[in-house]
């Protein structure tokens, strides 16, 4: 943390790993990146994406706030959204 001082950070396939394998909440994930940057693109991957539901398989669903409105909720606390592109046949999104 003390060397990181980037203009940009990419965060692909990133969140549900942290939100669902080790119950990171969105808004402490979203303070944790803007440590690191000034400016974000982020892939959110629903609960709808099979990569997510292998994640849910071996648990109980204890993340009600894990959907779009609540990642975006999260990190526009923080961050400016300036741009939301879903992703060509997944259930992904950019922002």
């Amino acid at each position: 943390m003390q060397r990181a001082c980037a203009d940009l950070v990419l965060a692909l396939a990133l969140v549900h790993h942290l939100a669902i394998s080790n119950n990171v909440p969105l808004a402490s994930l979203a303070e944790f990146l803007s440590k690191l940057a000034t400016h974000l693109i982020i892939e959110f991957v629903p609960k709808e994406d099979s990569q997510v539901q292998r994640l849910l398989v071996s648990r109980e669903d204890i993340f009600p706030d894990y959907h779009k409105e609540g990642f975006e909720q999260a990190f526009k606390s923080i961050y400016r959204i300036i741009k939301a592109v879903p992703i060509p046949e997944t259930n992904a999104l950019f922002t």
